[in-house]
């Protein structure tokens, strides 16, 4: 971030915010989320051959979207002459193909290698960044070049020990499974889409309002909020493993998948309390360009989107574990529409904030009617009143961050820390025992 706001203009970061949120809404209408059904049918494979199976029958459906997404992206981007349209597409089809082969490689078993991969791409693309950036000023285009170059040593690497695209190539296709397959992902396609409408619609419609400097302002609040986001992809990937694991085990499934929302709900917000003072202090000291000051007052509304935007996700997974994508589709479809009603006047009412605070609503609504849902499914037990204890501890905290210094943050740091113990007593009460023993 210091390299990013130091040396990119703050149009043309929003340029680039803008062009990841349109290329966003069209994978998210070409390729179905084919990975995760590609995952799902991985799980029911019980050779390898088998998996290999799967992951040809997701593959025919990836190539085929891919095709259609080159075209597209060739003609609206001659005619409408979009500026470094090349790069936008070849971003946007790495960021599928790292999809496949990531989950293909968690389908075989492959997951450290998958957390390997993840770290070597980190690396690649942060040393292309500075390279280009410092050395050789391309400007904001460098950041199309890391993502491609990373994306590209990330699919060679899981190539060499998975042997995913040598499997596939022996193995027969099944016709009956590719459409199965392609049915199943429908709904995940618009669910995808739905999803975008609540979080990449936003930053257009910051644009349409704003314009591509506020959306340059927001990127780099948003960098904050992946910070959240590195945490919960972790456990997603876990969370999806164990919760397909255990869907066949209907005595105690609603037990378990009741009592690991709950707690995971509660560790992230008070993780997130813990993050907002933090942010405080790192982005003063990280940001050091005027130009971007005005980021930092979007931090906290963009770690709580992510915050709910994960609770959504881990009982969503739920859904997938006992195959039912309707209601995912449902829930998020409706939670959109909801969004995309409010973020208009919320923009106009709170500037760049009123983007995150749609966002919010619509995970809010779209976790609510989840856990009805799945409550009448199979008895699933959300607790509403932490929800509702731990939102108002947010909001405190956030007016607090609008106003505070760094010695105010530090503050805050140990308030939080107090208020985290006191969510979390029982189990640091468990642990103190087992230790002591």
């Amino acid at each position: 971030m210091p390299i990013y706001t130091r040396y990119i203009a703050v149009d043309d970061m929003g340029y680039y915010d803008v062009s990841v949120a349109y290329t966003n809404m069209a994978i998210s209408v070409v390729f179905f989320e084919i990975w995760s059904a590609v995952l799902r049918y991985m799980y029911d494979k019980d050779t390898v051959e088998g998996k290999y199976s799967a992951a040809k029958s997701g593959g025919t459906i990836f190539l085929a979207s891919a095709l259609v997404y080159a075209a597209g992206f060739t003609f609206f981007g001659s005619v409408l002459k979009i500026s470094h349209w090349e790069l936008i597409a070849l971003q946007g089809f790495a960021q599928c193909a790292v999809s496949f082969y990531t989950f293909s490689a968690r389908g075989l078993n492959h997951n450290v290698d998958f957390a390997v991969s993840g770290i070597l791409s980190v690396l690649t693309s942060a040393g292309v960044n500075i390279l280009l950036i410092v050395y050789y000023h391309k400007g904001f285009t460098a950041m199309y070049y890391g993502y491609i170059i990373s994306a590209l040593v990330q699919i060679i690497y899981l190539e060499m020990r998975t042997g995913l695209f040598r499997g596939v190539r022996k193995t027969f296709w099944d016709k009956a499974e590719t459409g199965k397959m392609l049915l199943y992902a429908l709904p995940l396609c618009v669910n995808t889409v739905s999803y975008w409408a609540m979080t990449g619609f936003n930053r257009l419609a910051v644009n349409w309002l704003m314009g591509n400097s506020a959306n340059g302002i927001l990127a780099i609040g948003n960098k904050f909020g992946t910070l959240i986001t590195l945490v919960t992809t972790c456990f997603t990937y876990a969370w999806q493993d164990l919760s397909f694991s255990k869907a066949k085990e209907t005595d105690t499934r609603s037990e378990f998948y009741s009592q690991a929302c709950n707690t995971y709900a509660r560790f992230l917000f008070c993780g997130m309390l813990l993050l907002i003072p933090v942010c405080h202090i790192a982005f003063n000291i990280m940001i050091t360009n005027p130009v971007y000051a005005e980021a930092e007052s979007t931090i906290p509304l963009f770690l709580l989107v992510s915050v709910l935007s994960a609770i959504s996700t881990f009982i969503g997974n739920v859904f997938y574990a006992v195959k039912d994508t309707k209601t995912i589709f449902f829930s998020t479809i409706t939670s959109a529409l909801i969004n995309m009603a409010i973020v208009f006047p919320a923009i106009k009412l709170w500037g760049m904030n009123g983007a995150n605070i749609a966002a919010c609503v619509g995970f809010i609504c779209n976790t609510l009617i989840r856990t009805i849902i799945l409550h009448k499914k199979i008895g699933f037990a959300f607790n509403y009143t932490n929800l509702a204890v731990l939102l108002i501890a947010f909001c405190a905290s956030f007016f607090v961050f609008q106003t505070i210094t760094n010695s105010g943050a530090v503050l805050l740091l140990a308030v939080t820390t107090v208020f985290a113990a006191w969510i979390f007593r029982k189990e640091i009460a468990n642990i103190t025992k087992k230790v002591r023993k």
